[in-house]
């Protein structure tokens, strides 16, 4: 499979993505089907995700984004394993582009969480390009026979798999946090598109904001109002529980938090917060922060900030990566081109 014709089967996966938008896919695994098997991945979610692929595998983009490497037309031999995540929808398509658009081998390994988006891509890109037919295989199960391997999982699971996965060529990421940094000159359009950067996912993602780094004397009155368009996540049953629990369990613990009506705020230093708890921290100057997050850099996946100081991401991108944005910062054409 030539090079311009893979670039073509990426083109195809925003193309199918854009089908199933339009309910024009019948292949489709459906909307509802999909919440069924995760009740996470709801329909709103889901849409996201499509649109976001849909908008981002476009001719130019691709080609933009790999026009900076040296890719050869001929396939490569080389056979990759890939373990997918399943936190969130398609979580794992960005290594797939990547394997594809160089050209290797792929032996994946699905979550449980996550199989029914991929196996539709996939199904679909070898009913449309025979050529993959025999260049991908897939299972819920163990895979074998890779040279190299990318797994994705917790900071547990990473563990298995440096135990299992270490002789081999690979990449193996853990957890991450993503940030916002607040200055307290946003406006209300700029707090609403930081809650789309918490609470898209339920939160669920890497590149989801789990914490924030408030100034000292910041109204948090400003983040109740710019938020309230997610108060609808109270009428999901696992983000509601959520929502309850560790208002109970804060409070037998004696912690102090501050209640948002739908969500919670929690003074403290750590950076993981699970679905509907938002961390803080009040910081003094940006000198400081700069320099903690250079210390914390492989803790963290997206630092976002209107201060460009502290970040050129702004308010409103962490769901929205251009492909040229690799998870914990490792270029996967770069890693799959070495092999």
């Amino acid at each position: 499979m030539k090079l311009d014709k893979r670039i073509k089967a990426l083109q195809y996966i925003g193309h199918i993505c854009q089908k199933a938008l339009n309910n024009q896919d019948n292949n489709f695994p459906g909307f509802d089907n999909i919440m069924y098997h995760n009740p996470w991945f709801t329909p709103d979610n889901v849409r996201f995700c499509l649109n976001y692929w849909h908008n981002t595998l476009t001719n130019s983009n691709i080609k933009n984004w790999l026009s900076r490497y040296q890719l050869k037309d001929e396939n490569s031999s080389k056979s990759l394993g890939l373990v997918f995540a399943g936190n969130i929808p398609l979580v794992g398509l960005h290594d797939l582009c990547c394997a594809i658009a160089v050209g290797v081998n792929l032996k994946i390994k699905f979550s449980s969480k996550d199989r029914l988006l991929p196996e539709w891509i996939i199904n679909s890109l070898k009913s449309e390009f025979k050529e993959l037919e025999d260049k991908i295989e897939f299972s819920d199960n163990f895979i074998s026979d890779f040279d190299a391997i990318i797994a994705t999982g917790s900071n547990n699971t990473s563990r298995y798999f440096e135990y299992y996965f270490g002789k081999y060529k690979h990449i193996i990421r853990h957890n991450r946090n993503s940030i916002a940094i607040i200055s307290g000159k946003e406006n209300r359009d700029t707090i609403e598109k930081l809650a789309d950067d918490i609470f898209l996912y339920f939160g669920l993602g890497c590149r989801s904001i789990s914490k924030l780094y408030l100034p000292s004397n910041f109204d948090c009155k400003v983040l109740e109002e710019g938020f309230q368009k997610y108060n609808k996540l109270l009428s999901h049953n696992k983000y509601a529980n959520n929502y309850d629990y560790w208002k109970s369990v804060y409070t037998l613990d004696k912690i102090k938090f501050t209640d948002m009506g739908f969500f919670i705020l929690n003074n403290t230093e750590s950076l993981y917060s699970p679905p509907s708890v938002i961390n803080y921290e009040y910081y003094s100057k940006t000198s400081e922060l700069n320099k903690w997050i250079k210390l914390n850099q492989n803790s963290l996946q997206c630092v976002l900030s209107e201060n460009e100081e502290l970040s050129k991401n702004k308010f409103g991108t962490s769901q929205k990566p251009a492909l040229n944005e690799y998870s914990d910062n490792i270029d996967t054409i770069n890693f799959l081109t070495s092999l």
